[in-house]
């Protein structure tokens, strides 16, 4: 469990990352979308998620 916990904030840290330099349109979207179910546990997440522009994503 501690192993997918330092994961996830790895992947945290990356997504963040994109946001704060607006690298997100240098990566595959769908890949990128794919890391926020490594994520998911985070509050954070959820606003990152719109922050990234997939807010019009969800169906």
């Amino acid at each position: 469990m501690k192993e997918n916990t330092e994961n996830s904030l790895m992947v945290l840290g990356f997504l963040l990352l994109l946001s704060i330099y607006g690298l997100v349109t240098y990566f595959n979207e769908d890949e990128v979308l794919e890391l926020f179910a490594f994520v998911a546990q985070h509050k954070i997440s959820v606003e990152l998620f719109g922050t990234l522009g997939f807010a019009n994503k969800v169906s």
